[in-house]
């Protein structure tokens, strides 16, 4: 080992220079190769970990959220990503439960009729075979869910109650049997009274004005009758079958009339001139094996549903006598249970609603897609009406209540 100030060289234990007198370094602080490459380990290994424990822990804002901050979290744990659906998915049918019962009637509702603002419902049940019977018609407010007033009307055998309310909600329209009364929905009040002897009413409309009222009959006939004059105007002979469904087109041009009875047929009149402008009839290879059928027209008549006691429903095209959707509440293909069905189709003719038995149903007209289960229906019934703006819906049972429910 040499001198650091002279270079001379020294003994390992020397503590001076024997040359120059120096203090010698011990040989504990001699800066050895080994040392350097020990003292690059120990940083590395310092390094690395640092490097890790950066990489490892939570990141902060400079500046805490204070709602974050506001809730002491000891484990924050991360939230999972939710995916949206598919467009592909389809819902699950819902399921609603009526908002309004209204009870009164004592037999079957046999009609059921909203006002056209839709705060009003009119009903008629009358019974000449039940001794109970009440044999009345009735106005019910939604809005307070309670009885406006009610008129005794006579039970006839074997023939219908038809409902109807005039456009501006000024007249109740009530068919049975050969006549037609027209009441005030204020109080009740007799206004006019229309007799149609010979023809049992099957159905009545208004004119979109409400200057007309069209009534079809059993007969195969359709009376257009002037409401101002009480006359009656035209009488429109024609039909196929008995006339159970009328409705006008929106502009008044155009009467659309439809049977159910045995084939079902549809007829396009002139409600001016009286002439028939065109006839349709579905082909009877389409039907199932049992003939008992429902029938719904979409408001511009241009689509048509068809129930029958199996549960199946078809929709047709109605101008072009076209099957577009066969759908249901069991196989069409199987009648081993039958039960009496009902249908009515939304204002905007997107929706049908169908009762078969006690189960009620909503579907998508033009896939037959179930959209929603109506609950709360204890008994069969038969008249099932949307409201005009096609919010709520009601239908009548045989023990003559009627369930109200808001659609969503």
């Amino acid at each position: 080992m040499r001198c650091p100030f002279c270079g001379a060289p020294y003994p390992r234990n020397a503590r001076f220079c024997g040359r120059c007198g120096s203090s010698l370094p011990s040989p504990v602080q001699v800066f050895s190769p080994l040392a350097f490459l020990f003292f690059l380990f120990v940083l590395a290994v310092f390094s690395l970990g640092l490097f890790i424990l950066a990489v490892r822990a939570p990141s902060f804002a400079p500046w805490p959220s204070p709602v974050a901050s506001s809730i002491p979290t000891r484990h924050p744990r991360a939230t999972p990503t939710r995916l949206p659906p598919s467009p592909t998915s389809t819902p699950a049918p819902a399921r609603i439960r009526p908002f309004v019962r209204l009870s009164g009637h004592r037999s079957i509702v046999s009609d059921l009729a909203f006002g056209p603002d839709g705060r009003i419902v009119a009903s008629v049940a009358a019974n000449p075979y039940n001794p109970a019977a009440d044999n009345t018609l009735r106005l019910w407010d939604l809005r307070h869910q309670s009885q406006r007033w009610q008129v005794q009307v006579p039970a006839w055998a074997d023939r219908p109650y038809v409902l109807a309310f005039s456009p501006d909600g000024r007249a109740l329209a009530l068919g049975y049997a050969d006549r037609i009364y027209l009441l005030d929905p204020l109080d009740g009040r007799l206004i006019q009274t229309l007799t149609n002897p010979g023809d049992t009413v099957f159905s009545v409309a208004f004119s979109p004005n409400g200057r007309r009222l069209a009534v079809g009959s059993w007969e195969r006939r359709i009376q257009m009758w002037d409401l101002g004059s009480g006359r009656l105007v035209r009488t429109l002979s024609g039909s196929l079958g008995p006339v159970d469904h009328l409705q006008f087109s929106a502009d008044g041009s155009v009467l659309i009339s439809a049977s159910a009875a045995g084939i079902p047929v549809l007829h396009r009149w002139d409600p001016v001139s009286g002439s028939l402008l065109e006839t349709r009839q579905i082909s009877p290879e389409w039907m199932p094996g049992n003939m008992g059928m429902a029938l719904a027209l979409t408001p511009d008549g241009r689509h048509l549903a068809l129930g029958f006691l199996n549960g199946s429903i078809q929709i047709w095209d109605a101008f072009n006598v076209r099957r577009l959707a066969v759908f249901g509440y069991q196989d069409s293909a199987s009648s081993d249970v039958l039960r009496g069905i009902s249908l009515a189709f939304s204002p905007d003719g997107e929706r049908v609603a169908s009762l078969w038995g006690i189960e009620g149903r909503i579907w998508e007209a033009s896939s037959g897609r179930l959209l929603a289960f109506l609950d709360g229906i204890s008994a069969p019934g038969q008249p099932i009406r949307f409201s005009p703006d096609g919010r709520l819906l009601g239908i009548g049972l045989e023990t003559g209540e009627i369930l109200i429910w808001e659609i969503p």
